[in-house]
């Protein structure tokens, strides 16, 4: 929502949702009323919004509970209308706030409860700025630290009460008080209350505003920025003309801030929007034109696509995609936009007529557009979807792409075919392969074993990114006797860590423990050539819960004679620790007087455990790993082809 690239709910999946949850509230036609939702949902310019499924949930309730009532218009009414509903959404919110007085009037504290009750709202704008400031600052201690120093100097809160206080707090709607300690339920909330509290200390001409225009081109505060401005402009006396002629005056992304504040509700006169949407789109100028929005164009065609009925923003918007020569990306948005803006029937009609004549990206990018404009009409984009599959031309990567939007649609014929050829062909790019064989998986299971086995088997080549993925694609169909040659192989000689990492991962789902001890046997050969991998798979043993194992892998690096491995002491002590808790801050403090090197880090790590972790005691080691019975160095496992590869301990290539 707002700034962020989340995962959240597309189209299909909002009106799937929709449909659910008035089902649920026994509405008489749920398909109707999610239909009707979504579309005032559309006019209220908040579709972006409504991407995050919290801030949908929520939404859905307030229409739920307000039955006839329209939903507030535009992203600063609706998250002052969400604090409001969140904070009375808990049953008897108010019977809760008079039993906590209750109690502790009880305990002759009547007052210090009936101050917190009063004070609640400031102590969670407080908390709201320290999350916006200091992501990683524990809430309940600044809730506590605050107390400390704001409390009337004749009350005090007690000690031993902390949970308490996140109990409390978690009362005003917004908090959340879990395992001992405090979150927000959305970081946007945070957002919203620490900027309704900055746009009051800021006074009506803005001093500073250069300096708050600087921090929209940091992701991170662009949203706390928006939501600034427009709660500053709705206060009396303040001209939101001073913020929107600055922001004319910047760069795409200052010009992006004028439109959003728009789009988030606030008024800025037609004169003054219309100068803001013909800046964001004006052709001329820049040099280069439309070239300006190389990958921002999206995002700016996303935010016009709120405007709903604006007759010159959709002119402009058909112009765009009407206009050969742009980039093919910047008119099927444009398209979409249009959809939106003006006419859904002649925006669809548009991306259909694009689907048929541009290049294949062009095409998947057209059927993505599609599906969210018109999810009931499969037909065209299958037929379009079948033509990209077909494509002698096309790569690799956007034939899956096909396959599997195909296979989401229900449409299977031939996949299961397509992603063998790509499994025993020439196709060497890791992410692809998995791909194939994930979509294989999906589509007929572990019976396909078998006929992957003999794929694999029939390539006639594969390089390391490419073995790593075979690894994982056999041992997704468990196929382990025939994985685990590329698995050693990648271990042994990958120089991609994350490769690594899917590889030993897919062996631990596979076979648990015996995968674990596996790991042990495997790394007792291994050579460091360019970096020692011990340590992660170590670490991502441990985080399996093979904590034994992990700490057998972690001696093996630990006790490595090579001085060159001396550079990874502080990750290897980590590692173990991670593994036996504070049982191994003794050999982690001897190995720091024995080896070369700096080893400060290393007595810091033993010294600083958890002194709470250290009371409760830690897994223990206990035993060695059973040697493999296979003895995977000892032999070569042969696939029957010429990517069969001898098992040997020779390390990382350089």
């Amino acid at each position: 929502m707002g700034f962020y690239t989340v995962t959240g709910f597309d189209s299909a999946q909002q009106l799937a949702f929709a449909e659910r949850w008035f089902a649920a509230q026994g509405v008489d036609d749920p398909a109707a009323k999610a239909q009707a939702f979504l579309e005032e949902v559309g006019h209220s310019g908040l579709g972006e919004v409504l991407q995050v499924p919290l801030l949908t949930t929520i939404a859905a309730a307030h229409s739920s509970r307000n039955p006839g009532a329209p939903l507030p218009r535009g992203r600063v009414a609706l998250y002052e209308q969400f604090l409001a509903d969140v904070a009375t959404a808990r049953e008897s919110a108010s019977e809760v706030d008079r039993g906590f007085l209750s109690r502790w009037e009880r305990r002759g504290r009547g007052r210090l409860a009936q101050w917190l009750l009063d004070h609640r709202n400031r102590l969670v704008t407080h908390l709201a700025r320290i999350r916006t400031t200091r992501a990683s600052a524990p809430l309940l201690d600044a809730a506590v630290r605050w107390l400390a120093t704001t409390l009337p100097a004749d009350l005090a809160w007690p000690d031993g009460a902390r949970d308490e206080l996140g109990q409390f707090l978690m009362q005003s709607g917004a908090l959340v008080h879990d395992h001992g300690e405090l979150f927000f339920l959305h970081l946007s909330f945070a957002e919203f209350l620490a900027a309704r509290d900055e746009a009051a200390r800021i006074p009506a001409d803005f001093p500073g505003l250069d300096e708050w225009a600087v921090e929209i081109r940091s992701p991170s505060s662009r949203n706390q920025v928006l939501f600034t401005f427009a709660l500053w402009a709705q206060r009396p006396g303040h001209d939101v003309t001073l913020i929107v002629r600055h922001l004319l005056a910047g760069d795409l992304d200052h010009r992006i801030m004028a439109l959003r504040l728009i789009t988030s509700g606030v008024r800025l006169g037609e004169a003054l929007e219309e100068a803001v949407i013909e800046r964001v789109v004006d052709l001329s100028h820049d040099s280069d034109g439309l070239d300006r929005y190389h990958g921002r164009g999206r995002q700016v065609l996303r935010e016009l696509s709120q405007l709903r009925g604006n007759r010159r923003l959709a002119a402009t918007l058909r112009r765009i995609a009407e206009t050969n020569g742009l980039d093919a990306s910047l008119r099927i948005g444009a398209a979409a936009a249009y959809a939106e803006v003006a006419s859904l029937p002649e925006g669809v009609a548009l991306l259909q007529d694009f689907g048929q004549r541009l290049s294949v990206d062009g095409t998947l990018e057209c059927c993505r557009e599609l599906a969210a404009l018109a999810p009931a009409d499969t037909g065209f984009r299958v037929r379009l979807l079948s033509d990209v599959l077909a494509a002698p031309t096309a790569s690799s990567w956007s034939r899956l792409t096909a396959a599997e939007e195909l296979a989401a649609l229900g449409w299977t014929d031939g996949l299961a075919e397509f992603a063998c050829s790509l499994l025993a062909g020439s196709e060497e790019n890791g992410g692809a392969l998995k791909r194939a064989g994930q979509l294989w998986f999906e589509l007929e299971g572990p019976s396909a074993a078998p006929r992957v086995r003999a794929a694999v088997a029939g390539r006639a080549f594969a390089r390391d990114w490419a073995k790593a993925a075979l690894a994982h694609v056999l041992l997704l169909f468990g196929l382990v006797d025939e994985a685990l040659p590329l698995l050693a192989y990648t271990i042994e000689n990958g120089t991609d860590d994350e490769s690594i990492d899917d590889v030993v991962h897919s062996w631990l789902d596979q076979e648990g423990e015996k995968a674990a001890n596996g790991l042990v046997e495997l790394l007792r050969g291994y050579e460091v050539w360019n970096s020692d991998g011990r340590p992660s798979i170590a670490i991502d043993l441990a985080g399996a819960g093979y904590r034994r194992q992990a700490a057998e892998v972690i001696r093996l690096s630990l006790h490595d004679p090579d001085p060159d491995t001396r550079h990874n002491l502080a990750l290897e002590a980590m590692a173990l620790i991670r593994a036996l808790g504070p049982e191994s801050a003794e050999e982690v403090l001897r190995l720091a007087g024995s080896k070369p090197g700096d080893d400060g880090l290393l007595r810091h790590r033993a010294a600083g455990l958890d002194g709470g972790w250290r009371q409760r005691g830690g897994p223990a080691a206990a035993g060695t790993a059973p040697a493999l019975s296979s003895g995977l160095y000892t032999r070569r496992v042969h696939l029957g082809c010429p990517c069969s590869v001898p098992v040997r301990p020779r390390g990382r290539l350089r």
